[in-house]
């Protein structure tokens, strides 16, 4: 959560505080679509995550595990930023 809430655009929908967050956090990925950003994470960074239908608080959700290494949190924070850098 704290590289996301570096990335310029990126809105958390997730509580940052760590008495109010769990497992799990969403965000608003900027102007990007949801649908389109979470294919291509799939697709050409072999990246899972889920999105988050609706008006209200849209966006992607992500479930880190404990058996996610901090290479892999690594290189989905770098894939965000590429993303929201260039477009997708």
């Amino acid at each position: 959560m704290e590289g996301l809430k570096e990335i310029s655009g990126l809105e958390l929908w997730t509580h940052t505080a760590r008495g109010r967050s769990v497992a799990v956090v969403a965000f608003k990925p900027g102007d990007l679509d949801p649908a389109k950003l979470a294919q291509a994470l799939y697709e050409r960074d072999r990246i899972a995550c889920a999105v988050r239908a609706g008006a209200d608080r849209g966006g992607l959700r992500f479930s880190p595990h404990i058996y996610n290494s901090i290479a892999e949190v690594e290189r989905t924070l770098a894939a965000l930023r590429r993303y929201l850098a260039a477009g997708i």
